[in-house]
């Protein structure tokens, strides 16, 4: 039975684990006991999925009736943490939802892996995303910073294509909002131009 908690982003170690496995792409129960524990046994991971469909994190879609179906996060609940630290207007608010549920920013997280030991015990997906929110923003501002590691990366590499699509998405959002993340560089990463 899962543990008691009021927040399933960051509290407890295995259901933010569920709801970021789940962000990235639709999962089944199986699936998230494979990732999770490296072994295949879902009874643990339907005890807590149940609670978070109940409490508005996942929602259930079944793809054959009476053969189970997948669980994917919903973003509503993650837009609203980031908008109480950031006091969002409406726009944003919509523009970040729309942002934070569209595949390119779910696909931008596939290098998520739950067996990292620091991941494992003290997984905090709002401030996970946040960083990354924060650190998008500076640099999508910055943008002679951003060209000039496209440019030193064109030399070596080309990006691989989900993060020009991840740029490319992310450059779409409200100044006003892109502005309110880049606030938070200074603050949470020391960064300075």
């Amino acid at each position: 039975m899962p543990q008691t908690v009021e927040n399933y982003l960051n509290e407890g170690t295995i259901s933010p684990q569920i709801y970021l496995l789940c962000y990235i792409e639709p999962l089944s129960g199986y699936a998230i006991a494979k990732r999770r524990y490296g072994i295949p046994s879902g009874a643990k991971i339907y005890g807590y999925t149940k609670v978070m469909i109940e409490k508005g994190y996942l929602e259930h879609k079944e793809i054959v009736p009476k053969l189970g179906g997948t669980f994917r996060s919903l973003v509503a609940p993650l837009v609203k943490e980031i908008d109480i630290e950031l006091n969002l207007h409406r726009l944003e608010n919509k523009a970040l939802t729309r942002f934070l549920d569209s595949d390119t920013s779910r696909n931008a997280w596939r290098f998520f892996k739950p067996n990292d030991r620091a991941l494992r015990s003290n997984l905090n997906v709002v401030e996970l995303v946040r960083h990354r929110l924060v650190v998008d923003a500076w640099l999508a501002l910055n943008s002679d910073i951003l060209q000039g590691l496209h440019l030193w990366a064109k030399g070596l590499y080309p990006p691989p294509p989900t993060i020009l699509l991840y740029n490319k998405a992310f450059r779409k959002l409200p100044k006003s909002l892109l502005t309110k993340l880049s606030s938070l560089a200074s603050i949470s990463l020391n960064l300075s131009v």
